[in-house]
């Protein structure tokens, strides 16, 4: 008796098998590769595994990283004096610090990418990177994910201008452009190509993780805020003033690497499942560009 024979599935993510002809004449119904679980519970659980299961690796990272914007805003928080104040209450922040600020975060955030990237890539891998790998690797990407960054932003922007809504579709279609330049090296325009073509199905799932951790991030920013400013009352002099603003910008500072950490497993953790998943690499060839 002739054993029955198994149907292959396409290679291709997604892409449909012609129909076959059954034994009676007529057409089988169509069948689809299954595709990766990598819905939005999947990239926000699959982030913080990786994050908070490797927290001495990851919060000490992300911490350096954001160090030097935390040391400078806490110097102007200490260094304020009553002309400054009253300045800022009648004309608003400088706008010199405000895109110095921007700039010091664009390179920051650069760097943070880098260096996350490349930890998580390692630790998926089963191995652990020391501090110093982590930072050789993020220093020496560090000028091409400023590059698509600015680049990603001003696409962004300009889809934002039509409405939210392509904004939001543009933001999420070039989610990827980080780890793809971390990991891949392409041109500017080919990275954000690649993590179009990478984010390809998955834009909706990608934007409700974002979204759900966005909201978390923001209740808890929040709730520090409100008491912190309950516990501490109304600043009356210079001084408490200064107190104040030093301890609102150490508990920023604390939520805002968890926040990073968190955000930038789930980039390198979505990147490394959907390269697997559509260019069919795994974790042992990703790990070999680093050598």
């Amino acid at each position: 008796m002739e054993e029955p024979r198994e149907e292959k599935l396409e290679e291709t993510a997604g892409e449909e098998r012609p129909n076959a002809p059954a034994p009676g004449g007529a057409a089988e119904p169509r069948r689809r590769r299954p595709s990766p679980v990598l819905g939005p519970g999947a990239i926000i659980g699959g982030g913080f595994k990786l994050a908070f299961g490797n927290l001495l690796i990851f919060f000490p990272l992300a911490a350096l990283c954001f160090l030097p914007q935390f040391l400078l805003q806490v110097w102007r928080a200490r260094t304020l004096d009553m002309a400054q104040v009253i300045e800022t209450a009648q004309e608003g922040p400088s706008m010199a610090w405000f895109f110095f600020f921007i700039f010091l975060s664009m390179v920051l955030n650069g760097l943070a990418t880098g260096v996350l990237v490349f930890a998580s890539v390692k630790i998926l891998s089963g191995e652990r990177p020391s501090l110093g790998e982590c930072f050789s690797q993020g220093f020496a990407r560090l000028f091409p994910v400023i590059g698509v960054s600015f680049l990603a932003g001003v696409f962004i922007c300009i889809a934002s201008l039509a409405f939210l809504i392509p904004g939001i579709i543009v933001y999420c279609m070039l989610f990827l452009a980080g780890p793809v330049v971390v990991m891949e090296m392409p041109g500017l325009m080919d990275a954000l190509k690649r993590s179009a073509r990478l984010t390809s199905g998955y834009k909706m799932d990608i934007f409700l993780a974002i979204f759900c951790v966005g909201i978390l991030s923001g209740i808890v920013s929040f709730i520090w805020g409100a008491v912190w400013g309950g516990s501490f009352g109304k600043p009356v002099t210079l001084e408490q003033l200064k107190n104040f603003n030093t301890g609102l910008n150490v508990g920023n500072y604390f939520l805002s690497t968890l926040t990073t950490m968190v955000f930038s497993a789930m980039t390198a953790f979505t990147y490394i499942k959907l390269k697997e998943f559509k260019d069919g690499v795994d974790l042992k060839k990703l790990v070999e560009v680093f050598r």
